[in-house]
């Protein structure tokens, strides 16, 4: 059976290629003819420009042409930003401009990459093909052959690998003490993490706080269990502090799909942590921790490294989970429109909607969301949480609003 490196998290994972939304590319898109005529009149634009020859009737053509492929609306959605600010700097200064060439550069590079996307049974882009997602709240990125993200995860694997063999003498010092903490809180390293990503972390263990004491009064004891998909080595779920009332009747656990990593979780692990090297489906299926359905299910920085994002969202509303937590980059690379270069790790950009409308395709109520722009002011990414929640808890959080 064929074993392939799909990223999950911050951290990679190895799976079957028949799992249900982890899924091998096994072809190339294929390009249609309306493609194949945006791509010919871009090379010929391109000609021209370095014969010094004048195009304008090529540069007349061009909008019809690009109405003819954003018929498809994933294509749209590839090139709209690219292609859409070619077309105004182009009116702005006819006579050609650096930039217009750069631009022009940077869309014959992303046709170039795309057969490297695999539309084969993909749920999200069927998605967006259909106008469920909306092409302009979603972003594809500029890809790889998936042989090249393969690789980077193998190597990923192996520093993982090399640190626990180095410093396992002094990690091994640590597991009684951190046994008896009821939290492991992230300390701000300056000079070795940005701050934006410090800032994001902490959010996201402050929308598990309130959540877990909120949904502690809605559900039944047995279904008080969060579970951190694509946990990577635990920080997360180490980091929330259980001696905040309620949350010293959850169970807490993670599990990645990685088992070195899960390894250096479990060394971490504070009160109340397990870390398993499974999947959440199997968690649930084999009673690891008693519970039919899980309260709480998060994915941190998690579904932009999926081919297929709208799958595990479904699969996850699928567990009967009683909330689903999702935190990704907020419209990481939207006004790169001169961006012509495959991304290194990630394959999808997200606005808000493109969240929300998958939450809901797969049957969730919409609970909370919200936009921090700390990478706007502190270099970096911007961060995305959006919360949804099962019908049956949509309806107790207004019963209760009603007494």
């Amino acid at each position: 059976m064929t074993v392939v490196w799909i990223k999950q998290s911050a951290f990679f994972i190895c799976v079957r290629h028949n799992s249900k939304y982890f899924q091998m590319r096994t072809k190339p898109m294929q390009i249609t003819p309306q493609v194949h005529a945006l791509q010919h009149i871009l090379q010929t634009l391109r000609q021209t420009r370095e014969s010094g020859e004048k195009a304008s009737r090529d540069w007349d053509k061009l909008p019809g042409i690009l109405a003819a492929a954003y018929e498809d609306l994933f294509i749209k959605s590839y090139l709209h930003d690219t292609l859409g600010a070619l077309l105004s700097e182009h009116q702005a200064n006819p006579e050609g401009s650096l930039r217009q060439w750069r631009l022009l550069d940077a869309a014959l590079q992303r046709l170039e990459y795309l057969p490297c996307w695999d539309d084969h049974d993909n749920m999200t882009i069927d998605a967006i093909r259909s106008g469920k997602i909306p092409f302009d709240a979603i972003k594809p990125f500029v890809r790889h052959p998936w042989e090249t993200y393969e690789k980077v995860y193998q190597d990923e694997n192996e520093k993982c690998r090399r640190f626990l063999a180095e410093n396992m003498d002094r990690i091994r010092q640590n597991v009684e003490k951190n046994k008896d903490r009821t939290c492991l809180p992230f300390e701000y390293r300056p000079g070795k993490e940005a701050v934006q990503h410090w800032v994001r972390k902490n959010q996201a263990v402050g929308n598990v706080q309130w959540l877990m004491a909120l949904l502690h009064s809605v559900l039944p004891e047995e279904a008080r269990l969060w579970i951190d998909v694509g946990c990577g080595v635990g920080r997360i779920p180490n980091a929330v502090d259980i001696s905040l009332g309620p949350l010293q009747q959850w169970r807490i656990i993670g599990c990645d799909l990685q088992a070195d990593r899960i390894r250096r979780a479990n060394l971490m692990a504070t009160r109340n942590r397990k870390f398993f090297p499974m999947r959440v489906e199997d968690i649930i299926q084999q009673g690891v921790m008693g519970a039919s359905s899980p309260g709480l299910v998060s994915m941190f920085e998690f579904i932009e490294h999926l081919e297929d994002p709208l799958r595990i969202i479904q699969s996850m509303a699928q567990l009967g989970c009683a909330a689903l937590l999702i935190g990704t980059p907020l419209e990481q690379k939207w006004r790169g429109e001169e961006a012509g270069d495959p991304d290194p790790i990630h394959l999808w950009g997200f606005g808000r909607q493109a969240v929300e409308t998958m939450m809901q395709y797969a049957g969730l109520a919409l609970f909370f969301s919200n936009e921090s722009r700390v990478g706007a002011y502190a270099q970096g990414l911007d961060w995305l949480s959006v919360c949804a929640v099962s019908p049956s808890v949509r309806r107790c959080i207004n019963e209760t609003q009603r007494l």
